[in-house]
């Protein structure tokens, strides 16, 4: 995602505690911080990385974006709880217009929550194992694909969702923090 499309985009943070926000400009090759900001969260709000009072943290959160003149209402968002879940796997290779399925089908196999009840993302880490043989250093067989698998309960995500729309926040990203 080109992040830098934007003029600029703000990191945010948050625990039970307080909201954390960087301002970021510039372009890839050469960002700049434009600010940093936080503020404080009263009790109740924000419970183990988790949005309990999503109508609360959006007047916050607008507050917040009105003291610390943010240029951009873009954001990316930092999540780290319970309900992320960060699994390395192998998964076979198979025809490429058919490793999304492939991929996400195995992931019912790490996964604590039904798939249906997460938000799934994965990343490949190396597309090279492709016709090599066994690694016994690594221990990656031939044929295989190393990925990174990052699930997020729907619930948890959709709380910090409505907060973050209802303070009039673009959000561009999640990401595990």
């Amino acid at each position: 995602m080109g992040i830098f499309k934007a003029r600029s985009v703000i990191g945010i943070e948050m625990d039970a505690y307080e909201i954390r926000a960087a301002e970021v400009g510039g372009t890839a090759a050469k960002p700049s911080l434009l600010s940093l900001s936080k503020t404080h969260l009263p009790e109740g709000i924000v419970k183990e990385g988790k949005v309990v009072n999503p109508s609360a943290l959006s007047n916050i959160l607008s507050q917040f974006w009105i003291e610390s003149k943010f240029k951009s209402r873009n954001i990316l968002l930092g999540v780290s709880n319970q309900d992320v879940l960060l699994r390395f796997a192998m998964v076979p290779r198979g025809p490429e217009e058919k490793m999304d399925n492939i991929i996400r089908f195995h992931a019912q196999s790490f996964s604590p929550l039904p798939i249906a009840e997460v938000e799934l993302d994965y990343v490949k880490l190396n597309e090279n194992l492709r016709n090599r043989p066994h690694d016994r250093q690594q221990r990656e067989p031939a044929n295989a694909m190393k990925i990174l698998y990052v699930a997020g309960r729907s619930s948890m995500l959709n709380a910090y969702l409505q907060a973050v729309g209802d303070a009039g926040l673009k959000l561009l990203d999640i990401d595990v923090s």
